[in-house]
C-alpha cells in the first residue's frame, strides 16, 4: 500500500511538471503587429514667383541671412524661408550661395531657422500662419535664375513639398530696362518730407500713390548744418558715396529704398516691381523755393545707365529724426 501512494504521489507530480513547461499545450496567440504610422499629408502648392531680401545691418551680413518669399499662383499662400548664406559686407556683394540648406537654429551656414513659416488665405483674406519645424532643401542657378527644391515640415503634422524653378528677384538689384520719366502731374497722392539728419544733411522722401501704382523717390541732400528748412541751390552728385561733401547729392549710401541716398522704386497692384538707384557722380537734384512751395527737379543714373527723372512743386512737410 506504501509502494502504491508513493507511485500516485509521484505521477502527480510529474503531471505538475509537465502542464507547467514549454512546448507542451496550446500555443500563446501572438502579439499583433503595430499599426504602421500613416504618411502625413503632404501639400505642394504651386509657386511662380520669389523674392530675396536682406538687410544692411551688421548682425544679418555677419551671418549671411536671407530672408525668401515664395509665391503661389492664386496668391493663396505664401512661404517665408530664413535662410543663412554667405556672410558679405554690403548689399552689392550680397548673393545666395548654392547647396542643401538643413533646418536649425544656430543661424549656421547652409541653414534655415525656425522664424521661417506658411502663411495661407482664406476667401474672406484671413490669413493663417503656420510654423516650419524641419526639413531641408536644395539651392541650385540654373540659365532662369535659381531651383529650389526640397520638403518643410509644418507645425500642424503636414509636409509642405516644394520645387520651384525660376528668378528670386533681388530686392536691390537695379531691374529697369529704360529710362524712367517720374510724372507727378497724374491725379494721384502725393506726400512729400524732408528730414534733418544732424550733419547738415537732409533726406527728402517721394511717395505717389494711385489705384494702380506706388513710386517712392529718395533724395539725400548734403548742405552745411544748421539749417532749419530744405535748403536750395543746385547739388551735383558726389563723387564718393558717404562723402559728405556740402552743395552735393548723396549717391546710394545704405540702403536703397532708404532716404540716406538717391533711390526709385515703383510698385503695381499686380505684383510688378522696378528699382534703380544713383551712382556716383552721376546727376544732380535741384531745389527752388516760392514762399512754401518748392520747386524739386531730380536726374540720377543708375548702375545700368539708365536714368530717373522727375519735378515736384508743392509744399514739403518738415519733419525732425
Amino acid at each position: 500500500m506504501r509502494r502504491q501512494l508513493v507511485t500516485f504521489a509521484t505521477l502527480a507530480a510529474v503531471a505538475l511538471l509537465a502542464a507547467g513547461c514549454p512546448g507542451n499545450g496550446p500555443e500563446p496567440e501572438p502579439e499583433p503587429d503595430p499599426k504602421p504610422e500613416p504618411d502625413p499629408e503632404t501639400i505642394a502648392p504651386d509657386f511662380t514667383s520669389a523674392d530675396m531680401f536682406y538687410d544692411p545691418w551688421e548682425y544679418e551680413t555677419a551671418r549671411g541671412q536671407f530672408e525668401i518669399y515664395l509665391y503661389d499662383r492664386g496668391d493663396t499662400c505664401e512661404l517665408y524661408i530664413e535662410s543663412f548664406a554667405d556672410p558679405y559686407e554690403n548689399y552689392l556683394d550680397a548673393a545666395l550661395s548654392e547647396g542643401t540648406y538643413v533646418f536649425a537654429t544656430s543661424r549656421a551656414r547652409h541653414t534655415f531657422n525656425d522664424q521661417s513659416h506658411l502663411t495661407v488665405w482664406d476667401e474672406e483674406g484671413e490669413d493663417t500662419r503656420i510654423a516650419v519645424t524641419g526639413g531641408e532643401f536644395t539651392l541650385t542657378e540654373n540659365g532662369d535664375g535659381y531651383s529650389l527644391s526640397g520638403s518643410f515640415d509644418l507645425a500642424d503634422g503636414r509636409v509642405l513639398v516644394c520645387d520651384y524653378r525660376g528668378a528670386i528677384f533681388d530686392e536691390f538689384e537695379p531691374n529697369v530696362t529704360a529710362d524712367v520719366e517720374v510724372d507727378f502731374s497724374l491725379p494721384a497722392e502725393t506726400d512729400v518730407e524732408a528730414y534733418p539728419r544732424g550733419d547738415g544733411g537732409w533726406a527728402i522722401s517721394l511717395w505717389i500713390e494711385t489705384p494702380a501704382v506706388q513710386e517712392m523717390i529718395a533724395l539725400g541732400i548734403n548742405a552745411e548744418p544748421g539749417g532749419e528748412t530744405l535748403p536750395t541751390g543746385s547739388f551735383p552728385m558726389a563723387e564718393a558715396i558717404g562723402s559728405g561733401v556740402a552743395g552735393t547729392a548723396e549717391p546710394l549710401d545704405v540702403y536703397p529704398d532708404d532716404i540716406f541716398g538717391c533711390g526709385w522704386s515703383r510698385a503695381t497692384v499686380l505684383g510688378g516691381w522696378l528699382f534703380n538707384y544713383a551712382v556716383p557722380g552721376e546727376g544732380a537734384v535741384e531745389i527752388s523755393r516760392d514762399g512754401d512751395i518748392y520747386t524739386i527737379d531730380f536726374s540720377f543714373t543708375g548702375p545700368d545707365g539708365h536714368t530717373v527723372s522727375g519735378s515736384y512743386t508743392g509744399r514739403v512737410d518738415h519733419y525732425e529724426y
